[in-house]
């Protein structure tokens, strides 16, 4: 297995879900994407792009400064009422469905939601803005509203970054 630490391979995924190389952004949307679908854990939790190489593991580490995974955009699977979900676009491609109860803010404004696998993920701008559609403040609380369910938006503690 070949291993490149995070100060070796010099990436960096940034809070807004932008990739940089020694501080350079990267470019090419194509390799950008094959980072975020590359994305893995070790059995420590330190994030890596998992890639084959002649045949052999690669295991390239990087920082960054939030999350690992981010929302691009939501939209409702099902517009009635009373079955209305949400489905999310990931930046490793995937689509899945998100709960309401998962969602959260965190330090200035930034929102988060729980994908179905645990983990944390970051609403961009434009997710964000999707999400705003189905929100409503009341009393200091801001609730997600899909139909007839009403969710808190929960609070989510300060991030490492």
């Amino acid at each position: 297995m070949r291993v490149q630490s995070a100060e070796q391979s010099g990436l960096v995924l940034d809070a807004a879900g932008r990739w940089f190389h020694r501080g350079e952004p990267v470019a090419n949307p194509r390799v950008a994407e094959f980072f975020h679908r590359a994305i893995r854990r070790d059995g420590r939790g330190d994030a890596y792009l998992a890639n084959l190489v002649d045949g052999e593991e690669e295991r390239v580490y990087f920082r960054a400064e939030d999350t690992l995974f981010f929302v691009r955009r939501l939209r409702l699977a099902a517009p009635a009422p009373a079955e209305a979900r949400l489905l999310a676009a990931l930046s490793a491609g995937a689509e899945v469905e998100l709960a309401p109860e998962g969602f959260s803010q965190g330090a200035g404004g930034v929102l988060y939601a729980r994908l179905p696998d645990g983990q944390l993920a970051r609403l961009t701008s434009q997710a964000a803005c999707d999400l705003g559609e189905w929100l409503r403040e009341e009393d200091g609380q801001v609730w997600l509203v899909l139909g007839a369910r009403r969710c808190p938006l929960g609070r989510e503690p300060a991030r490492p970054g």
